[in-house]
């Protein structure tokens, strides 16, 4: 099935605010309210506002099947529990604090990834093609702009975990961080590389 990617200013500069309103309240997680709660209510805004830009993918019948969001953002990832090897390779990317023995670099947050549950699976995409797209535009930004990491929270799940640690996706725990909610997220990171784009 053929799938098109839409940056959501596109999206708005064609139809207005109005219909892209209406479009994104057919996006229902019921797994993640976050996710959903987000697309529909402070995707716009913060793409307008260029705080992070949404990305939506359509199937054929243009149904919105999922989305993620890329945000530019400043990481610190703790030296503490990498190897020599990995810290080398992040140096090539960013400065290291000797005060903090964490490395500071610019990188691309996934700020929100899921799928549409309303659409049927057939007519949908799976989560490793969903990280494909992601890697898509990333390559892009890449290319022109430079960087070379990518980073991400998630819910301690071990499904989660195992999905964005698979081969495929290639990411790799570097740290935790407890929320006001007391919510413990796993933050993880992927460097960009030749399989990357391969």
């Amino acid at each position: 099935m053929a799938l098109v990617i839409v940056n959501i200013l596109d999206l708005l500069a064609r139809q207005g605010r109005k219909q892209t309103e209406e479009l994104l309240q057919t996006f229902s997680c019921p797994l993640n309210t976050e996710i959903q709660t987000f697309l529909w209510n402070k995707s716009i805004d913060f793409s307008l506002q260029k705080i992070s830009i949404t990305h939506l993918v359509f199937n054929e019948k243009k149904e919105i099947v999922a989305y993620f969001t890329l945000s530019p953002k400043v990481v610190s990832i703790s030296c503490e529990h990498l190897s020599s090897s990995l810290q080398k390779k992040l140096r090539r990317y960013g400065l290291y604090d000797t005060t903090s023995n964490s490395i500071e670099a610019s990188a691309y947050l996934i700020a929100q990834f899921g799928k549409n549950s309303a659409i049927p699976l057939e007519n949908s995409i799976s989560g490793n093609g969903l990280m494909e797209q992601v890697f898509s535009i990333l390559k892009d930004v890449q290319h022109n702009v430079g960087g070379g990491i990518a980073f991400l929270e998630c819910e301690n799940h071990p499904k989660l975990l195992d999905f964005y640690q698979n081969s495929h996706n290639s990411f790799q725990i570097y740290g935790e961080r407890v929320a006001e909610s007391q919510t413990k997220y796993i933050q993880l990171m992927h460097l960009f590389n030749e399989k990357t784009f391969s």
